[in-house]
């Protein structure tokens, strides 16, 4: 074995980077020579440790699956760089907390999802080669693909100042939309499309389909769960219909999909806040910025596209993951053209400032409140008064006004204060 040099992880002979931290080896030991393995012992079956449930390397699952290391680690589960014994072959395994699957419900859901996007077959898409239970343990096999994900790929961009060609953008993206709509023919949405979930190598894309974090439209016999809270990062893709826990179907991961398109071009995201709120206000009220603005060279229909799939209305977005990809080939649009700075019906009578938007709901959930229309509950006045009737609700609107001057002041310290 070899000890990592900066977190002392304890890493296979061979290994080129440490499956920990992901620091490089390169000098620290032999030549590594891909595709030869170094002969190992048979391996016999262990068993978890007890005290942090990691597998150890070595560790063998279900008598097919070697753990020779951790590749991450997420709120769901540990996942894992493998071998499949039989035929030597890389895999990964994502192993899920045993807090999730003592679940019944939930443990059923999991192994349905899996068999379900198993069905998968795609180029554009990371298989799902295997799923299976064992005592209070569930694992998923997928295919091990060598390369990275697109974050890293738009970080690189990032650092140098510059943008990903444009044309290697619209490679990248029509491969990532094949592999959606492949996921989308089998009923499968993946609400959250970010460039985490994307693994890129030589110009091809392949999406990663992760379970349980997708939702199977097929599974009607089960209850509907709730969803997990979304992470900081999570929330830079996530859809209206999602914040405001709507139901959900393909033109959901139209949403995310133009987000990310936006990100691949422009370097950075759309929307983008130190909040939860501030990023929920985002998603729910503000338009689109102009992609031509950050970088004139993207041509007129393809910053149309991303507006009409980012619309704040699902209807507007395109349905289908083809329709969006005949639209960049052939410059199409479906309905009315969307430009960026745009509100999209229902939304356009919403203000754009996060403040107001949000009083103006405080005012009309109080006004419901004591009884009163919004205007009556400004003048003090009941509904039922008249020009020659003394106002009766002057003093409770007033201690409503002084109310919502409260929150207001709230609001905006919430919004201005964090650096």
């Amino acid at each position: 074995m070899i000890n990592c040099p900066h977190c002392r992880q304890p890493n296979l002979p061979g290994s080129r980077l440490c499956s920990q931290c992901g620091a490089s080896f390169t000098g620290a030991q032999g030549p590594h020579h891909p595709g030869i393995q170094p002969a190992q012992a048979p391996v016999q079956p262990q068993h978890p440790t007890a005290s942090s449930g990691i597998l150890p390397i070595g560790h063998v699952i279900n008598n097919m699956h070697r753990i020779d290391g951790i590749l991450g680690e997420g709120g769901m589960g540990i996942v894992y760089r493998a071998t499949e014994i039989a035929i030597q072959l890389p895999v990964v395994v994502k192993a899920i907390r045993p807090e999730f699957t003592d679940r019944e419900d939930f443990r059923a859901r999991i192994l349905d999802e899996g068999r379900v996007v198993g069905k998968i077959d795609h180029q554009n898409v990371v298989q799902m080669r295997a799923v299976f239970a064992r005592a209070s343990n569930i694992f998923l096999v997928l295919q091990f693909m060598d390369g990275e994900s697109l974050d890293k790929t738009l970080a690189r961009y990032v650092e140098h100042g510059e943008f990903m060609p444009l044309e290697n953008v619209l490679a990248i993206f029509d491969q990532i939309l094949q592999g959606v709509g492949a996921a989308h023919e089998e009923g499968v949405i993946l609400q959250v499309i970010k460039p985490t979930k994307i693994m890129v190598k030589s110009g091809r894309a392949k999406v990663i389909v992760t379970v349980p974090s997708s939702a199977t439209l097929r599974l009607e016999r089960h209850p509907r769960v709730a969803r997990l809270p979304p992470s900081p990062e999570e929330m830079r893709y996530y859809t209206p219909e999602l914040i405001q826990d709507h139901d959900i179907d393909a033109r959901t991961d139209i949403y995310s999909l133009g987000i990310m398109l936006f990100e691949m071009l422009a370097g950075r995201v759309p929307f983008d806040a130190p909040t939860y709120y501030a990023m929920v206000t985002h998603h729910l009220t503000s338009p689109i910025p102009s992609i031509r603005n950050i970088r004139p060279d993207v041509p007129e229909h393809i910053e149309n596209v991303i507006c009409r799939a980012c619309a704040k209305d699902r209807t507007r977005r395109y349905a289908s993951t083809k329709e969006m990809a005949r639209a960049l080939q052939d410059g199409g649009s479906i309905g009315p053209p969307i430009l960026a700075g745009e509100m999209p019906a229902p939304f356009n009578e919403v203000s754009s400032d996060p403040e107001r938007a949000v009083v103006d709901d405080i005012r009309k959930e109080m006004a419901r409140t004591v009884g009163v229309s919004v205007d009556d509950l400004s003048s003090g006045r009941s509904p039922t008064d008249t020009d020659t009737k003394p106002p009766k609700l002057i003093l409770p609107a007033i201690g409503c006004l002084v109310v919502i001057a409260v929150v207001i002041g709230i609001v905006t310290w919430a919004l201005w204060s964090t650096p």
